[in-house]
């Protein structure tokens, strides 16, 4: 998996030379997802534990929400990159800056651009609904102590999520099984791990698949792990907390602007927000789609 090693004519003849390589833990497709997963719910046992006790004491509603959706994640977050450690070398080193054998995209640069990236993607799909009259902002309540813990947790958060499906579902797959079956099932398994959330439907399901087919041609072409958790950590806090709209369907006490009404149409869902609407789709189209296109054109060289 690697930008730099596309052939000079093409993905598609890249994709046909491509030898998938040898790996640690994970024979089978269904062995890396299984333990994607009990890591994943070993971790938010860990943590949820504790925070729930945590939130007995917490009063205020708007920390509260902070604390019980975001704060778990740091669980599985802290138990994936030890399984990586002790099990993937290979894998863990994916995650690491790139002058530290990390991914050649891991840097700064990425690092500022990504979060850019999501936060514009973001505000793009609800200028567009407000201009179609189905949101109507107000300003909410501002304290600069809560945005800044928010915005530490929606990165662990969001991040979480990235290293779990796309630093080692997709990462593993690849390795083993080819691009291809990497892009189909940590796809799956993102749209899957959303299923019980408020307002799931047909269109937030396409959303949630193309964000991911999305995220994971970003990861294979840009060569940057870096890049799509900084967007997906702008996308998620730039609709919770500072726009104040529905974050796949968990709408937070307290944010920077305050929704004060909202309607359904094709470009909002009431219940699960942004993300149920066309705009984030088409976006998502739209960004893969050009890396193909890229790919398929542009000689290797570096994205610095």
């Amino acid at each position: 998996m690697n930008y730099f090693d596309i052939k000079q004519n093409g993905m598609k003849e890249f994709l046909q030379n491509r030898k998938p390589r040898n790996g640690p833990p994970g024979k089978h497709i269904w062995s890396i997802i299984l333990i994607a997963l009990a890591i994943s719910l070993l971790g938010d046992l860990i943590a949820g534990i504790p925070t729930l006790y945590l939130c007995r004491y917490v009063d205020d509603p708007g920390w509260r929400f902070l604390l019980e959706n975001y704060l778990v994640f740091i669980g599985s977050f802290g138990l994936m990159i030890l399984y990586l450690y002790s099990y993937d070398r290979e894998l863990f080193n994916t995650i690491l800056p790139a002058n530290h054998r990390g991914l050649k995209g891991n840097t700064l640069k990425q690092l500022a651009l990504g979060f850019l990236a999501g936060m514009a993607l973001n505000g793009l799909c609800a200028l567009i609904a407000a201009l179609h009259g189905d949101l109507k902002f107000s300003i909410g309540r501002f304290d600069i102590l809560y945005m800044a813990v928010a915005l530490i947790l929606v990165a662990i958060q969001s991040s979480c999520e990235e290293l779990i499906l796309r630093g080692y579902i997709f990462q593993a797959i690849d390795r083993k099984f080819g691009l291809i079956q990497a892009i189909v099932w940590n796809s799956i398994v993102f749209a899957l791990l959303h299923m019980g959330n408020n307002g799931i439907g047909p269109l937030p399901i396409i959303d949630l698949l193309v964000w991911s087919v999305a995220c994971s041609l970003v990861l294979y072409y840009f060569d940057s792990l870096w890049f799509i958790m900084m967007a997906h950590t702008a996308w998620n806090y730039t609709q919770n907390f500072l726009l104040g709209l529905p974050n796949s369907g968990l709408v937070s006490e307290r944010s920077f602007l305050h929704l004060e009404a909202a309607s359904d149409s094709i470009f909002y869902d009431f219940s699960f927000g942004l993300e149920g609407g066309i705009i984030s789709t088409l976006e998502f189209v739209i960004i893969s789609a050009a890396i193909i296109l890229c790919a398929r054109k542009r000689k290797p060289n570096s994205i610095e």
